[in-house]
Protein backbone atom coordinates (compact mmCIF):
# COMPACT_ATOMS: atom_id res chain seq x y z
CA UNK A 1 0.00 0.00 0.00
CA UNK A 2 1.51 3.82 -1.02
CA UNK A 3 1.97 6.32 1.98
CA UNK A 4 0.40 9.30 1.12
CA UNK A 5 2.74 12.28 2.07
CA UNK A 6 1.89 15.04 3.90
CA UNK A 7 2.80 17.35 0.90
CA UNK A 8 0.29 15.32 -1.18
CA UNK A 9 -2.52 15.29 1.11
CA UNK A 10 -2.03 19.01 1.31
CA UNK A 11 -2.14 19.44 -2.52
CA UNK A 12 -4.70 17.43 -2.44
CA UNK A 13 -7.21 19.24 -0.09
CA UNK A 14 -6.28 22.07 -2.46
CA UNK A 15 -7.58 20.77 -5.50
CA UNK A 16 -10.89 19.96 -3.55
CA UNK A 17 -11.08 23.44 -2.23
CA UNK A 18 -11.17 22.29 0.82
CA UNK A 19 -10.17 24.35 3.95
CA UNK A 20 -6.78 23.41 4.99
CA UNK A 21 -3.86 24.72 7.23
CA UNK A 22 -0.15 24.10 6.10
CA UNK A 23 1.69 25.38 9.74
CA UNK A 24 5.82 25.18 9.37
CA UNK A 25 8.09 26.00 11.76
CA UNK A 26 10.44 28.80 10.61
CA UNK A 27 12.73 29.65 13.74
CA UNK A 28 14.05 28.06 17.11
CA UNK A 29 14.03 24.30 17.46
CA UNK A 30 12.56 22.05 14.42
CA UNK A 31 12.89 24.57 11.77
CA UNK A 32 11.25 23.22 9.12
CA UNK A 33 8.69 20.86 10.78
CA UNK A 34 5.21 21.11 9.78
CA UNK A 35 1.62 20.11 10.67
CA UNK A 36 -1.56 19.82 8.35
CA UNK A 37 -4.55 21.15 9.39
CA UNK A 38 -7.96 20.18 8.36
CA UNK A 39 -11.49 20.10 9.35
CA UNK A 40 -13.06 16.76 10.24
CA UNK A 41 -9.32 14.87 9.79
CA UNK A 42 -6.85 14.28 12.30
CA UNK A 43 -3.72 16.17 11.72
CA UNK A 44 -0.91 14.84 10.05
CA UNK A 45 2.65 15.62 10.85
CA UNK A 46 4.42 17.01 13.94
CA UNK A 47 6.01 20.34 14.70
CA UNK A 48 8.35 18.56 17.33
CA UNK A 49 5.96 19.07 20.51
CA UNK A 50 3.20 17.17 21.66
CA UNK A 51 1.30 20.00 22.87
CA UNK A 52 2.22 22.63 20.53
CA UNK A 53 0.65 20.71 18.25
CA UNK A 54 -2.96 20.27 19.81
CA UNK A 55 -2.53 24.28 20.62
CA UNK A 56 -1.51 24.99 16.97
CA UNK A 57 -4.03 22.50 15.52
CA UNK A 58 -6.59 23.76 17.46
CA UNK A 59 -5.95 27.37 16.98
CA UNK A 60 -5.44 26.75 12.71
CA UNK A 61 -9.25 24.81 12.70
CA UNK A 62 -10.68 28.48 14.64
CA UNK A 63 -9.20 30.43 12.19
CA UNK A 64 -10.39 27.99 9.10
CA UNK A 65 -13.90 28.09 10.52
CA UNK A 66 -13.97 31.65 10.92
CA UNK A 67 -13.13 32.08 7.03
CA UNK A 68 -9.32 33.61 7.14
Amino acid sequence: MKTVSLYETFSARLRERTPVALITVIDGPHVGANLLVSPALEPLGTLGNAELDRIVARDALGEIEAGR
